[in-house]
């Protein structure tokens, strides 16, 4: 959840949005990274992730599926981080995880 005060969310975020396209092609990896503006339709209950589950996969169309699902329930061996958020002072963590 952002929370910076309402009149700063969309400051000098176009300029930020272009430094990072620019820097991901710098590096070479605009093929492999990408970038995910955070951001939500509902909020995601306390003890819940978002999770994608991939339904039906063929050579040419997959179907992804994405909705909470409760911690407890989850098999960490099974997921794999699909988007990050970085926290100063706290680094990288997964938001949304993948089946």
């Amino acid at each position: 959840r952002n929370n910076l005060f309402k009149e700063s969310k969309d400051e000098d975020r176009a300029e930020h949005i272009d430094f990072l396209l620019w820097l991901l092609k710098d590096c070479g990896v605009q093929d492999i990274f990408g970038i995910v503006d955070v951001h939500s339709h509902f909020d995601v209950p306390r003890g819940f992730h978002m999770v994608t589950k991939i339904e039906d996969r063929n050579a040419s169309l997959s179907c992804l599926r994405t909705q909470p699902a409760q911690d407890k329930d989850l098999k960490p061996h099974e997921l794999c981080g699909h988007k990050f958020v970085y926290t100063p002072g706290q680094g990288w963590y997964p938001y949304e995880f993948r089946l």
